[in-house]
Order: C-alpha cells, then sequence, then structure tokens
C-alpha cells in the first residue's frame, strides 16, 4: 500500500488573485527550506502562466470560431435578402457586397470593394451620392437617396439607396447595412403622373380628384380659380 506523510500547497496566481493550488504529496516529513519554497513557488507560478496561457488560446479559438459562425449567418441572410446588400467598415470602406449585386452590375467583388461602388453610378449622380455617403459615416446617421445605377447590360435604372449602422454593446459603429432597391418602374409611373397632371392644369374645366377614401388627390389650376382655393390649401382635405 503507499501513502503519503505530508502535503505542500503552493498557489496559482493571475495578478496577485489566487485561482488554484498546486499540491505535493511527500512519503516522509521532511524540513523544507527557503530555498526549496522558492524554487517551487516558483515552479507553480510557471505552471499559473501556462495555465493562463492555454486558457487564453482556448477563450480566443471559441472567440473566432464564434465570430465565423456569426460572419457566415450574416452572409446567408444578405443573400436570401431580395435587393441589393452591401457591407461597409465603419468608415465608409466597402468590405462585401451579395451576389445580386455581383449579378446586377456585371463587377467582380475585387472590383466592388473600396470605392469601387461608385463607378457604375450614372455620372451625373456620383458626386451627390459619394457626399451624402461621406456625411453619413462622418455622423453616423443614416444614409437614404435615390441614384441610377447602370446594368451589366449598360442600361440605367433608378435605385433607392438606404444604410444604417450596426453598433456594438458600447454604441460604437461596427459596420454598416446597405440596400440598393429597384425602383425604377415606380419613377417612371411618376414621372407620368407629372406629365397628365400637367395636361389637366391646362384644361379650362375645374378637375378635382379624390381617392377612396374621399380625400382630394388632384385639384387643378381652374379649381384654385374656381373654388378660391389653393391646390396646396385642397389636397388631402376630406370632400365628404
Amino acid at each position: 500500500e503507499r501513502a503519503y506523510a505530508g502535503t505542500i500547497c503552493l498557489p496559482l496566481r493571475e495578478a496577485g488573485r489566487t485561482f488554484g493550488l498546486l499540491g505535493l504529496y511527500v512519503g516522509a516529513v521532511t524540513p523544507t527550506g527557503t530555498e526549496e519554497l522558492k524554487l517551487l513557488q516558483e515552479l507553480a507560478d510557471d505552471l499559473a502562466f501556462g495555465i493562463l496561457n492555454l486558457r487564453a488560446r482556448l477563450e480566443r479559438r471559441r472567440a473566432q470560431e464564434a465570430l465565423r459562425a456569426s460572419e457566415e449567418e450574416f452572409r446567408q441572410v444578405t443573400e436570401a435578402l431580395p435587393q441589393i446588400v452591401w457591407v461597409p467598415r465603419p468608415d465608409g470602406w466597402h468590405i462585401h457586397f451579395n451576389q445580386r449585386w455581383l449579378d446586377y452590375t456585371g463587377l467582380t467583388m475585387a472590383e466592388s470593394l473600396g470605392h469601387g461602388w461608385n463607378p457604375p453610378f450614372h455620372p451625373d449622380d456620383r458626386p451627390r451620392a459619394a457626399a451624402r455617403w461621406k456625411a453619413a459615416t462622418d455622423s453616423g446617421e443614416p444614409y437614404e437617396i435615390e441614384y441610377r445605377l447602370r446594368r451589366a447590360d449598360g442600361v440605367y435604372r433608378w435605385m433607392l439607396g438606404r444604410a444604417v449602422p450596426l453598433g456594438n454593446a458600447g454604441g460604437a459603429v461596427v459596420k454598416w447595412l446597405g440596400t440598393c432597391t429597384d425602383i425604377d418602374d415606380f419613377k417612371r409611373a411618376q414621372a407620368q403622373i407629372v406629365e397628365q397632371a400637367g395636361l389637366l392644369d391646362k384644361a379650362q374645366d375645374a378637375i378635382v380628384v379624390r381617392d377612396l377614401t374621399h380625400h382630394i388627390t388632384f385639384w387643378n389650376k381652374s379649381a384654385e380659380r374656381f373654388y378660391g382655393w389653393s391646390a396646396a390649401e385642397a389636397v388631402g382635405r376630406s370632400v365628404r
């Protein structure tokens, strides 16, 4: 049978705080000198350093794995959305686009990163879009703008660009999430309405248009002359 006659316990320390003990068991009780205790404590300190280093490496690995899983989940979400999606750093430097952007513009990911998002914009819209984006990233305020974006076949279509800052628990911006939504059909319909409204304004008869809730949506120049109300005063009023 085996037995021990004594035990020496040495603290495992981190920044002055004991987080464990190193126990040494001896078969016979013998006096322990100061030098021996010093050597044993150095052994305990080396062991503590190794444990802490291993713990830190494991924590870093877990954090990296969690970050990779989070980024992959985020990427899958961006690919599932029906819009073009883009992700910039806090300073506005673009670091990712979803496949819809690549398919629409015909650009590669490498061509799109950084400031590569701006060249596909209509030349008349590029300076305005760049200035608006810089103002958003400088202030941390949401970004919103309408612009024409060149398709891979050279056709420009109107887009609504939006982006919001994503912050951490401390409130600091860690990235932006942006989208491009195709509004070209809406813009064309809007232009037709404006054109038709211009024609109605030329009519000599008073023309009033109301919606299904009986609120006035159009009031031409002749209606202004006939009723004495301006379009600004009449539009939105109920005619019940």
